[in-house]
């Protein structure tokens, strides 16, 4: 218990968001599981599957588009917009 308010403790200083690591802890194990049960039915052919691949596709347009947008400097505008109509 002293460890996770250290770390919480320590997120908070240093200003990292908290949310992601709770959705790690909390849902890990069974995204774990899933996958065991995934390659055990499928093999690694699941991960052809239309759903994983759509899936696959929106992560990694939320990961890359927000890097793209502040490197071409269209991110702080955008962050502004969304500024203004607050």
């Amino acid at each position: 218990m002293a460890a996770a308010g250290a770390l919480g403790v320590m997120m908070v200083r240093l200003d990292w968001p908290r949310p992601p690591l709770l959705l790690g802890l909390a849902l890990g194990g069974l995204a774990e599981n899933r996958l065991f049960l995934a390659t055990s039915l499928y093999g690694w052919t699941w991960i052809l599957r239309p759903g994983v691949g759509l899936i696959a596709l929106v992560t990694l347009v939320a990961l890359v588009l927000p890097m793209i947008l502040r490197a071409t400097g269209r991110g702080r505008v955008l962050s502004q917009m969304a500024a203004d109509t607050d």
